[in-house]
């Protein structure tokens, strides 16, 4: 996926220049919405590659938090919203950070909890193109970007949560097994 989503990048970077220049020449509605659909998208990718390689990794957390700890209501609407059945085919970035092949049990757990604040982040952040959106005066098309890209960063969240949960339950059972 790291590199699907670096050549992705590289993609949008270009497409983004080149219908920026038509603009600047021709008066066309239609390349002026696809700027501005590139733009945003170009945003999002580049936010989204400098939390996850820079900030991410950087970041020191607590894991006794409560603000990890899953709630009665959580495991409710894990269970109304049918996580188990749909977050097979949610993407990772980098699956080997979730590789019991590559990592102990409790790193895997660690990076959950990274990856969690991670897209929390880029949640918040989704939102900030709204702010373009005084400089290029079409609102809808930068609100209806960030919120469909803020959908994914919360779907990535809720699976994460369920995981790490599930397997921190494990990780519990394999240390009272030791004792």
């Amino acid at each position: 996926m790291k590199n699907i989503f670096t050549k992705l990048l590289w993609l949008i970077r270009i497409v983004t220049i080149i219908l920026a220049i038509i603009c600047l020449k021709k008066d066309n509605h239609l390349i002026y919405v696809l700027f501005i659909i590139s733009l945003t998208t170009w945003y999002h990718l580049e936010m989204r590659n400098f939390i996850g390689n820079y900030v991410g990794p950087r970041l020191k957390i607590n894991q006794k938090n409560i603000w990890f700890r899953q709630t009665k209501f959580e495991k409710k609407l894990d269970t109304k919203l049918k996580v188990k059945k749909w977050k097979k085919y949610i993407p990772s970035y980098n699956p080997n950070e979730f590789d019991i092949k590559h990592y102990s049990l409790t790193q895997i757990i660690t990076n959950m909890y990274r990856a969690e604040i991670d897209h929390e982040i880029m949640f918040i952040l989704s939102y900030v193109p709204l702010v373009f959106s005084i400089f290029f005066d079409d609102f809808i098309i930068f609100l209806l970007t960030s919120f469909i890209v803020s959908l994914i960063d919360l779907a990535l969240i809720v699976v994460q949560r369920y995981n790490r949960n599930r397997l921190i339950k494990v990780s519990s059972k394999i240390a009272n097994r030791k004792h």
